[in-house]
């Protein structure tokens, strides 16, 4: 890794219900690829649940899950962004669907619930209606207007933007975080088959070319034990709107070198973002 750059991977994963398989599965694809530095996982990575009754849920003061996160990213010396947990908070009824951002030291950093909940009909049939408010709660608003992580990887500081599946349709959540200073936005998620095939690779490449930054987006694929199907192309996006590297189907691990210079030489011969007027 030079001082400019970093090396990142994201994660695609086919999560069933076990979440000491899943777990086990993160495990042997970061310790085959030891040499990166941040890793994104899908969202769901440690448990795609049969049916609600079955979720796995921790407490936000920890749990195994967290535990074995930490001690994964301290003994690889790469930071972790798990994509969503399902995390209770009391006094809430509901947990949040919570992304964590773990360091290189294992020390978890920084945490974001998702702000919008995946309540759609991408179907007539009842096995395409999807009521994620039935089981989270969503995340408080005052997020949007949080600040970036600064997460400093050997002796580069570099800002993240976290993010979860659904929020990728609304594009002022990312334009208020790369305002903020976001350089890489992490996109976990488990979208569906049909929404996928439509969107998922267009929506990515526009937050990217909109905001000129780097986009990381780690995918479910497959059937899950819940008969959901996941559209996969998990992907790392350059600010140029480029697809640098891509898992179509299967589970997989994606890597690329990001070269955080190529922001500001982008922003500054083609500035966008100065000649905004609304």
């Amino acid at each position: 890794m030079s001082s400019t750059s970093i090396k990142a991977g994201c994660l695609q994963m086919n999560s069933g219900p076990d979440v000491a398989e899943n777990l086990a599965f993160i495990t042997a694809s970061l310790r085959a690829e030891p040499d990166l530095d941040l890793l994104l996982l899908p969202e769901n990575a440690v448990q795609m649940p049969a049916t609600r009754d079955h979720q796995y849920v921790e407490p936000a003061t920890g749990g195994e899950v967290q535990r074995a996160l930490s001690r994964l990213a301290a003994d690889t010396g790469t930071a972790i962004v798990l994509g969503a947990l399902a995390v209770l908070v009391e006094p809430n009824p509901k947990p949040f669907a919570r992304s964590l951002l773990f360091d290189q030291q294992g020390r978890l950093c920084h945490t974001y619930d998702k702000l919008h909940l995946f309540d759609v009909d991408t179907g007539d049939s009842r096995q395409h209606r999807y009521r994620e408010s039935e089981t989270y709660q969503a995340g408080p608003l005052t997020q949007a207007q949080a600040s970036p992580k600064a997460l400093t990887i050997g002796d580069l500081s570099v800002q993240l933007g976290l993010s979860i599946c659904y929020d990728l349709r609304f594009p002022e959540m990312y334009r208020a975080l790369v305002q903020r200073g976001a350089q890489i936005l992490c996109v976990p998620a488990a979208f569906t088959y049909e929404t996928g095939q439509a969107h998922w690779a267009t929506l990515l490449r526009a937050r990217a070319i909109e905001n000129q930054v780097y986009v990381l987006a780690a995918a479910q694929h497959g059937i899950h034990a819940n008969g959901r199907q996941t559209w996969g192309h998990s992907m790392i996006v350059d600010p140029w709107g480029e697809v640098i590297v891509q898992q179509n189907t299967g589970q997989g691990l994606v890597s690329a070198t990001l070269d955080l210079t190529k922001i500001e030489s982008l922003k500054a011969s083609f500035p966008v973002q100065q000649h905004r007027r609304l």
